[in-house]
């Protein structure tokens, strides 16, 4: 799932992007800007995979806006930004920068965007930690292949990719649902048996050094929420957390 902001003053397009990506199971539209200030701001809270960025905005001017996000700690050099502009002056300015990924002129076919989207993602995209996963399953006594599994191990990608989404699991349930064709509360249930699983099966050390777990809560149930989160964390270290 790529996460995708828009930055756009115009109303009719924006409201084109909206209808267009709500039909895309692989593309999340994470919040749109309509002026350069706001731009900035939406995207430190949102920190999109992809930004789709006009040129000529209000107050804050897209080449700012670029020059801008370039410069944040944990975007330099990123190059994330897709230029979608119909003035030839300023997509002047932007050649041969690599600030941005690709420049594309106005009027264009949604599809050429979602094709460059997806160009960005597979050249760019942070690789998920499939096999670092699928080890930590294991040693938590779960059978990484079984249909349980499965769907947590998707629930765990897609909290991974989209961090922000973990305050609403009921939302995330539904959307894994969709897409395995079965329902919410089966990914539901699927999850909480996984969960107990490990609870009952898996070694205080282990699960201290994940989990944070202290000896007197050892036999407390772990919520899906933290369970999750605890194992993102996990993926985004050196792995080196059990001992």
């Amino acid at each position: 799932m790529t996460n995708v902001m828009i930055v756009e003053d115009n109303e009719r397009i924006l409201n084109n992007y909206q209808r267009y990506f709500s039909t895309k199971d692989d593309i999340s539209l994470v919040g749109y800007a309509k002026d350069g200030e706001n731009a900035i701001k939406l995207y430190e809270e949102k920190k999109p995979n992809v930004i789709l960025l006009d040129l000529g905005l209000p107050k804050i001017s897209g080449i700012e806006v670029i020059d801008k996000i370039s410069n944040l700690e944990h975007d330099r050099n990123k190059g994330n930004i897709i230029v979608v502009s119909g003035s030839n002056e300023l997509r002047y300015k932007l050649l041969n920068t690599k600030k941005v990924y690709r420049v594309i002129p106005k009027p264009c076919q949604m599809s050429t965007i979602v094709n460059t989207i997806k160009e960005y993602e597979n050249e760019y995209a942070e690789q998920f930690p499939s096999q670092k996963l699928n080890e930590i399953l294991l040693k938590l006594n779960l059978r990484t292949h079984s249909k349980s599994c499965t769907y947590l191990i998707e629930v765990i990608k897609f909290s991974y990719e989209q961090p922000y989404m973990l305050e609403n699991l009921n939302k995330i349930y539904a959307i894994i649902a969709k897409r395995n064709n079965c329902y919410a509360e089966t990914i539901k249930s699927s999850l909480r048996s996984s969960i107990r699983i490990v609870n009952k099966t898996t070694n205080y050390d282990l699960l201290s050094s994940i989990f944070f777990i202290d000896k007197k809560d050892y036999n407390k149930i772990l919520t899906p929420k933290y369970f999750i989160n605890c194992i993102i964390d996990y993926l985004k270290t050196d792995g080196n957390f059990y001992i």
